[in-house]
């Protein structure tokens, strides 16, 4: 008799975990949820960098030049991938130079800024938003769904991205969070974001491209996240992959 009450219990344990239908995203969990357990998006926040304009690359040669100048040599991919991705300038100057000052590293942040953007000038060409992007956003307009940015980035970049894209057709510069030293991560960022949008975290969708920046919106109470990648994902979860902004699952969050 026991062992029947076992074995029920075991293939009950089984059944449970194939029903939750989870997947990890490098070390994020995210597990389905029902359409109608979803509530309505109210506003839509935007990590910039890697999911509105996908410029890993000039920041990955910009952060390698800095740390050349600062240590001597360049940060690994591993580094990169590791102290880079989702986190503020200040803890990444913190990691290449430990016990550094905060005036430092203010004047540090700003020049390893100012070669990203001579790196992206550079490449004007290829420097753009994601695909299907615009389209989007102004989709998003048409609804009157409001829309912000939290971004890792500091107030220069973000001065620079508003220029270089005319970002002021579908947000407002003044409502953008961005690194201004008072965030030690992205939790308070996307908290802030829709604070300024007069929402609740959990009624926004997120984009997000970074692991770092999945775990900081999900523990900022967030509940519907968009992963920009092409690392797939389960299509019924609360994150879905996308490649770029054309895909047409993405209006299906927002309709209304």
């Amino acid at each position: 008799y026991l062992k029947i009450l076992l074995f029920i219990f075991m293939i009950r344990e089984v059944l449970m975990k194939k029903t939750s239908r989870k997947k990890k995203i490098g070390n994020i969990i995210v597990g389905s949820i029902n359409k109608e357990e979803n509530m309505k998006i109210k506003a839509v926040i935007f990590d910039f960098n890697g999911t509105m304009v996908l410029d890993g690359p000039y920041h990955n040669q910009a952060w390698k030049m800095f740390s050349k100048e600062l240590r001597g040599y360049p940060m690994s991919d591993d580094e990169i991938n590791t102290h880079v991705h989702g986190a503020v300038n200040e803890k990444i100057i913190e990691y290449l130079k430990p016990g550094i000052s905060k005036e430092k590293n203010k004047e540090y942040s700003l020049e390893k800024e100012a070669w990203y953007r001579k790196i992206a000038s550079e490449d004007a060409e290829n420097y753009r938003l994601v695909k299907g992007l615009s389209d989007f956003l102004d989709e998003l307009k048409a609804k009157n769904i409001k829309m912000n940015i939290a971004s890792a980035s500091i107030k220069a970049n973000i001065d620079f991205f508003v220029e270089t894209f005319h970002l002021e057709n579908w947000f407002d510069p003044s409502k953008i969070v961005y690194d201004d030293g008072t965030h030690d991560n992205k939790i308070s960022m996307f908290q802030l974001a829709a604070k300024r949008m007069g929402c609740e975290p959990n009624e926004c969708l997120v984009f997000e491209d970074s692991v770092s920046g999945i775990s900081c919106a999900k523990r900022a109470g967030v509940k519907t996240i968009i992963v920009v990648s092409n690392q797939p994902v389960l299509e019924d979860s609360i994150a879905i992959t996308i490649k770029d902004f054309s895909d047409p699952r993405i209006k299906g969050y927002i309709e209304e």
